[in-house]
């Protein structure tokens, strides 16, 4: 039995039923922050079997938005953004494994949105045309990667078009059979 969930909810629970009602009542902002402790808590616990699913979203989302620079910037003639090839050829060369490491998913997307963090630091440098592509193409993705953080965070009630939003379940991967 996996033992997060449950650790997690007796933290929730503990802070709403024995903290809570410790706190002194002058104190507005205490009482305002635990809650919003509580409420994050119940929201990982909500969130819990899908952290994989988030960072291979992000993964796929930063490789995307990285091999879609990488085409323009070749496109144009440009030298190729050596970061930028690097952290692709990284990513490509685990993207294949079933299920690498959490971590490994991290460190590769990390290096992958440091990389497009890098030609679009780069891009007032850059002719016109190929600057205006470059904003684009980060627009572009920006516009997917919004939909699914509204998704992700709906549980917070932080949204205020919630109505509009996907569910998570729509976002996400199909599991494999």
């Amino acid at each position: 039995m996996d033992q997060i969930p449950v650790g997690l909810r007796a933290a929730s629970r503990a802070l709403s039923d024995v903290v809570a009602p410790a706190v002194d009542a002058t104190h507005a902002q205490a009482h305002d922050q635990l809650r919003l402790v509580i409420e994050y808590i119940d929201f990982v616990i909500q969130r819990l079997d899908h952290v994989h699913d988030l960072a291979h979203f992000e993964h796929r989302h930063n490789y995307l938005m990285a091999t879609e620079l990488q085409k323009i910037v070749v496109h144009h003639g440009l030298l190729p953004n050596e970061v930028l090839a690097t952290s692709i050829e990284h990513a490509e060369r685990f993207m294949p494994v079933g299920a690498p490491p959490l971590q490994a998913i991290r460190d590769a997307t990390a290096s992958l949105a440091f990389a497009v963090a890098d030609v679009v630091r780069g891009a007032p440098a850059l002719e016109s045309e190929v600057r205006r592509e470059v904003e684009r193409c980060v627009l572009s993705a920006s516009a997917t990667r919004i939909g699914f953080e509204r998704s992700w965070y709906l549980p917070l009630e932080l949204d205020n078009a919630p109505h509009e939003v996907l569910p998570l379940s729509c976002l996400l991967p199909a599991s494999p059979v």
